[in-house]
């Protein structure tokens, strides 16, 4: 009998090593990455879906060390979410097949508290349709949601600049003052 309760002992003891050791290799819950919960302010350039213009939008002002374009995607706490190149990036490839999305646009995103003035410029990066292009800007503050403008303008050769209306974003970052832009 003592041999068999020997037996059991072992047996008992090796199962709580084998959950204690179990219990140790469990992995640990990953923390879901730290995304940026808000942006507070964007601005959004858009022009003809068929396009094949490159069209840049570049943001300056406030304490911002360099301009927001195609050459610098971050500055500070803004963010160029997408640099379009007009047909050239319509082509997207799913399972293997070739698909056009016919969609020109360009968002900058301020993620994060910045007060002062800032400029919105568009650039014809690169003209390649015949005719001029139609552009619009639309700026927006997003908490709470606000619509300031949505300004259509054309653009009509290659090096192009146009100038669109200024804001001023204050202490809260709410946007308070739209301004004629000479940057």
């Amino acid at each position: 009998m003592t041999s068999y309760n020997d037996l059991l002992f072992n047996v008992l003891v090796g199962f709580v090593l084998l959950f204690i050791l179990a219990f140790m290799l469990i992995n640990p819950i990953t923390k879901k990455a730290e995304i940026p919960k808000k942006a507070e302010i964007m601005v959004m350039l858009e022009w003809e879906d068929k396009s094949k213009d490159d069209i840049d939008l570049w943001v300056v002002g406030g304490t911002m060390a360099k301009p927001l374009s195609f050459q610098v995607k971050n500055s500070d706490y803004w963010h160029l979410d997408r640099d379009d190149l007009g047909h050239q990036t319509d082509i997207t490839m799913v399972s293997g097949e070739a698909i056009v999305l016919h969609y020109n646009r360009e968002v900058a995103t301020m993620r994060g508290l910045m007060p002062g003035d800032y400029h919105i410029n568009v650039h014809v990066y690169g003209k390649k349709d015949d005719g001029p292009t139609e552009v619009s800007i639309t700026l927006v503050d997003v908490n709470p949601y606000k619509e300031h403008y949505k300004i259509k303008a054309m653009a009509n050769g290659h090096s192009d600049i146009i100038k669109f209306p200024g804001f001023t974003v204050d202490n809260k970052g709410q946007i308070t003052n739209l301004f004629t832009s000479d940057k």
